[in-house]
């Protein structure tokens, strides 16, 4: 039966409810599809995001040892890095040619600078819109305090590092179920090592992957000196995170919990030693009962 004959049998004192179900239903599919990447465009997503060309649009030169494989590609990346130094853009080069969908987190705003990269080209003057170099990323401190990730790194005194923009940048992202975190210092003798580890884990649905979880009743100089009802100290756990990988869900909830923070920052004192990223992430799995 059509639709429009099913209408017709209810009677109009009944068809403004069918209307206002209709309306409530279509804005609730709308909120199910929105992410919390609707707050703030911050990604660099450009059509040919994949694409090997430099920023005077020729052909990215990759190591001649290094074989792309599409498949790599379903492989999302981020090191985490104060500045472009030389070790951290070959670490770079050697991910971006054999596929991964690997960027750079940095601490300051990347200057078109050969320089920096090490790639004996000279200077250029601007960048182009399908240059690899979209991917040497920045987020800005109001962006950070707006979501309030800050404090996520264990430094006295440093309020924002490249962990808390890696992580804002990730709650922008919406088409990835993991996400590889590596530290500028974790070097690798072969690239290839370094994709059959993520093959490896690729059907795995863990929700926090990394070498060493530490429970609460462990001997760690890491833990938080106060107390807070937003961890309970029964959930409180520990990581080792310069190679992890976090899924999507878990960054969800992160998000979560740093909007519960900054609501009731007037009611809860959240010391920021909670704020730990090798705190918080385990700790948040062990209480959303994650992987």
């Amino acid at each position: 039966m059509k639709i429009y004959n099913l209408v017709r049998y209810i009677p109009h004192r009944y068809r403004i409810y069918l209307f206002i179900i209709f309306i409530i239903c279509s804005f609730y599919f709308i909120y199910l599809n929105r992410s919390i990447s609707s707050d703030v465009k911050i990604t660099n997503d450009y059509v040919n995001d994949f694409d090997l060309f430099d920023d005077d649009d020729m052909p990215f030169i990759c190591p001649s040892e290094i074989q792309f494989f599409i498949a790599n590609r379903q492989h999302l990346v981020v090191i985490i890095a104060s500045k472009l130094v030389s070790y951290v853009w070959i670490n770079f080069r050697t991910l971006l040619c054999s596929g991964v969908d690997v960027y750079i987190m940095l601490n300051e705003v990347f200057p078109i600078d050969s320089s920096k990269r090490e790639d004996s080209f000279e200077s250029r003057t601007s960048r182009s819109i399908r240059s690899y170099s979209h991917r040497f990323l920045y987020v800005k401190n109001q962006h950070l305090e707006k979501f309030d990730v800050k404090y996520t790194k264990k430094l006295s005194n440093v309020k924002y590092t490249s962990w808390d923009r890696a992580i804002v940048w990730l709650y922008h992202r919406i088409n990835f179920e993991n996400v590889w975190i590596i530290e500028h210092d974790v070097q690798w003798f072969d690239v290839q090592h370094m994709t059959y580890l993520f093959d490896r884990f690729i059907n795995d649905r863990t929700d926090l992957l990394c070498n060493r979880i530490i429970s609460r009743n462990s001997q760690w100089s890491l833990w938080p000196h106060a107390e807070s009802d937003i961890f309970p100290y029964e959930s409180w756990h520990g990581t080792f995170s310069p190679l992890v990988r976090w899924s999507r869900r878990l960054l969800e909830h992160h998000y979560r919990y740093m909007q519960l923070i900054h609501r009731n920052r007037l009611k809860y004192e959240i010391n920021k030693d909670f704020r730990y990223q090798e705190f918080i992430m385990g700790t948040i799995a062990r209480i959303e009962n994650y992987r």
